[in-house]
């Protein structure tokens, strides 16, 4: 197997220039749909690095796996779930711009350290998705990728 990922490897290497052309158009993209997009818009600073970051990496693991016909796959699990969404038919951009929207998230609270209703972190990520206008299916995926629980599932 280690001469195998080797041997794969030295192609990929090989390969370099059309790899790095190939990765450059998909981030460029990628690009054109964070403008686009609700959430990435109204971010900090700080959250857009993380997209952009995650999505620069995405575009190189998949110029590996199509240079290797798919025989050089990510270990990183974050790159696997963004491949799982895209699979789902949500595109990366929308993907990782809402995981990082999310993890920012928290609930509001009272002068009693209670959550204030309607404003749990639950409700703004149900309002984030709603705000994709992605549909019941995708939305519905998308609640699952923070939410194991059909209870508030306004898409099930």
């Amino acid at each position: 197997f280690d001469t195998k990922m080797k041997n794969l490897a030295k192609k990929a290497m090989e390969t370099g220039g059309e790899q790095e052309e190939a990765s450059a158009g998909s981030y460029g993209t990628y690009e054109t749909q964070m403008a686009g997009n609700p959430l990435y818009s109204e971010m900090p600073a700080e959250q857009r690095a993380k997209v952009e970051a995650s999505l620069k990496q995405y575009a190189v693991d998949q110029v590996m796996q199509d240079a290797s016909n798919g025989e050089i796959t990510s270990a990183d699990t974050e790159m696997a779930a963004i491949k799982e969404a895209e699979d789902a038919g949500i595109d990366p951009v929308t993907y990782k711009c809402f995981r990082v929207h999310y993890n920012g998230l928290a609930s509001d609270k009272d002068a009693n350290g209670d959550d204030i209703p309607g404003q749990t972190k639950q409700d703004k990520t149900i309002r984030a998705i709603e705000e994709l206008e992605l549909g019941k299916e995708k939305s519905s995926y998308l609640y699952h990728t923070c939410y194991s629980s059909d209870k508030n599932n306004p898409w099930a």
